[in-house]
């Protein structure tokens, strides 16, 4: 095994295998790829913030890898979902800013703009979600008839009372709501996403 391979990570030494022989570049960008991955991985688990980032990857660009900003920004903004937590989505979106600007400051205000979009859904998605469970779990705290669920046990049938956080999964309204919630939202934010991404040039 070469110097440069035994700095690979086990996975990324795995698929070179099965891949054979490969040019000096394609072994050049291999490295830096995982390189990359590495960085990422310590900006998700909340070993180094943005600044922090944006040096090493600064630093990346320095040595001429300038291909470096790119993919950062590609698997950052492939990071983003309707689900990410408030504090991550703004850790996220000031690592792609930082990013952003290692390219250019024109690029990045374009990049901000969508990424106002993106924070705007899911925002709302979250407030309208949290507005109508607490809506139906009003409901169902009123009307206890509404944690009741007829059970079969053989031949009988016998009524079970269900928890309000049970019946609220199990209530028609809302699972249609959720179901209706995500598909519009989902569907919303996954177009703002490629918006974004056809930006980053």
């Amino acid at each position: 095994m070469s110097d440069w391979e035994a700095t690979l990570s086990p996975l990324m030494r795995e698929r070179l295998a099965k891949i054979g022989d490969i040019t000096p570049e394609e072994k050049e960008l291999a490295r830096e790829q995982d390189t990359l991955d590495t960085i990422l991985s310590e900006f998700h688990k909340g070993d180094i913030d943005s600044d922090v980032l944006g040096s090493k990857l600064k630093e990346l660009k320095t040595q001429g890898k300038k291909a470096i900003t790119r993919s950062a920004l590609i698997k950052l903004t492939n990071s983003l979902t309707l689900q990410t937590s408030t504090e991550d989505f703004r850790r996220r979106r000031e690592a792609i800013l930082v990013t952003a600007k290692l390219r250019s400051s024109q690029h990045a205000s374009k990049i901000e703009l969508s990424l106002n979009t993106l924070e705007g859904l899911q925002k709302r998605y979250a407030e309208e979600y949290q507005q109508t469970h607490d809506s139906v779990k009003a409901q169902i705290e009123r009307n206890p008839q509404l944690r009741m669920e007829q059970v079969k046990q053989g031949r009988n049938t016998a009524i079970m009372e269900l928890s309000v956080d049970e019946a609220i999964k199990r209530n028609p309204q809302w699972r249609e709501f959720v179901a209706h919630h995500d598909r519009r939202y989902g569907q919303a934010f996954s177009e703002a996403l490629q918006n974004l991404q056809m930006q980053l040039g």
